[in-house]
């Protein structure tokens, strides 16, 4: 077996090894929850059943889904040229992003029901807010794991966990049942 280079970290994240191993894996795993794609995710997997209370009905889907694309399309331009001027550590980025995730999912849970001029202006803001913030996934996270000097396996645990939220979403939305007339909680 090839021997690791000799600047490689003595631990390894996956192997339970005593060096911090399945604890930090744990730790990138949860991290990961909250740094991608998740609440996105649970927004959409609820369309159904905010459709049928909110003005836009069935169209809520495509309006929730153009406001996530502006999220996106605006991101990678802004970060660039803010990060320009600014040069901030990827860790401030990182905790930007998180505050971000944040701030949408606490807006969503406190607003989603409030419209404005017709509109679920609230729901835009978290479609456009938790789209953008995710983006920072790649722009900052990856890197800012990758820059820490760990095992580059902590990498892999953190989008693990980004992937595991999508999962939990799609066990929950199977349970709830949302927009059926059977939904469950």
């Amino acid at each position: 077996a090839a021997e690791p280079p000799a600047d490689a970290p003595d631990r390894c994240l996956d192997c339970g090894d005593g060096k911090g191993g399945g604890y930090e894996a744990l730790l990138y795993l949860i991290f990961g929850l909250g740094s991608g794609w998740t609440l996105v995710d649970a927004t959409m997997i609820e369309v159904a059943r905010m459709g049928q209370v909110q003005p836009e009905g069935l169209a809520l889907a495509t309006a929730l889904g153009t406001a996530g694309t502006i999220g996106s399309t605006a991101v990678v331009p802004l970060f660039y040229a803010f990060q320009r001027q600014l040069r901030w550590p990827l860790g401030r980025w990182v905790w930007l992003a998180l505050a971000g995730q944040m701030g949408a999912a606490v807006l969503g849970a406190a607003a989603w029901r409030v419209t404005w001029g017709g509109t679920s202006a609230a729901l835009y803001a978290v479609s456009f807010l938790s789209t953008f913030s995710g983006n920072f996934q790649q722009l900052a996270v990856v890197p800012w794991v990758q820059e820490g000097g760990t095992d580059s396996a902590a990498v892999s645990w953190t989008m693990a966990g980004s992937n595991f939220g999508a999962v939990i979403c799609s066990l929950v939305g199977f349970l709830q049942m949302p927009g059926s007339p059977e939904q469950r909680f």
